[in-house]
């Protein structure tokens, strides 16, 4: 179960499920990380599906691509971030409420900015092409010189080369795709490690608070002790009711 391959980009929907069908039972309770899980994914999935049909069906592709890796390294990002908090719940709160994370500290004290997210991620991950990805990525968020290059390379100039430390390709168009499937592949890394023992945690809090509170369901647990604020409740109660 990985990204490998433009054939994976191709299978995204199904890669996502496998992980998830191990993850969590789908029958089960649902716990607030899964709610920022389930979003992660199915936005990481529909931003495949753009960028494979821009890279492989279109010879305009070069105005949205780019824009679509920053915002699958957008994903990638807010998944991390919520793996260097102490209170996930909190973080959740902040989340539905539509506050920026940018306030919001780690368990180390530091503000959940993207600089500080994407330097995190490289220690990660052992290397630097995490931001310099971002960095280029972003360049074409706007109109800038990169269009410039972009324009003149599409008018018979010298073909664009993607130059991105060992994701280097021979024509600009690879180079995208092995760009986007070090992204996927990165998230999907975050998801099967840090995610899974985030969820294993709250499965053994949901279980010492079962055996507390014999008499409560586990919709009345999360209820009175997963959640400190009303937005939140109310939205994560309306999912789980849809699931009943």
């Amino acid at each position: 179960m990985s990204f490998k391959t433009i054939d994976d980009l191709r299978n995204s929907r199904n890669i996502m499920m496998d992980f998830l069908s191990q993850y969590r039972d789908l029958g089960e309770l649902w716990f607030p990380n899964d709610v920022l899980v389930i979003s992660i994914l199915n936005r990481a999935n529909a931003i495949n599906e753009a960028f494979i049909e821009l890279t492989t069906d279109s010879d305009d592709y070069n105005v949205a691509v780019f824009p679509l890796i920053r915002l699958q390294m957008d994903n990638l990002l807010y998944c991390y971030a919520s793996t260097l908090v102490d209170d996930f719940m909190e973080l959740m709160g902040c989340f539905v409420t539509g506050n920026n994370w940018n306030n919001f500290k780690d368990k180390d004290g530091n503000e959940l900015k993207e600089s500080y997210l994407i330097r995190k991620l490289c220690e990660k991950f052992g290397t630097t092409v995490f931001e310099k990805i971002y960095k280029r990525a972003s360049d074409y968020i706007h109109l800038s010189t990169e269009y410039i290059g972009l324009s003149l390379s599409k008018n018979g100039g010298e073909p664009v080369k993607t130059t991105i430390e060992n994701y280097d390709a021979s024509t600009y168009q690879q180079g995208l795709i092995n760009i986007m499937i070090l992204i996927n592949q990165a998230l999907l890394n975050i998801l099967a490690t840090d995610y899974s023992c985030l969820r294993h945690r709250s499965q053994e809090a949901l279980q010492k608070l079962r055996l507390e509170h014999p008499t409560l369901s586990d919709m009345e647990i999360l209820d009175r002790f997963g959640y400190s604020n009303n937005r939140f409740r109310a939205v994560f109660h309306k999912r789980l009711r849809s699931k009943e």
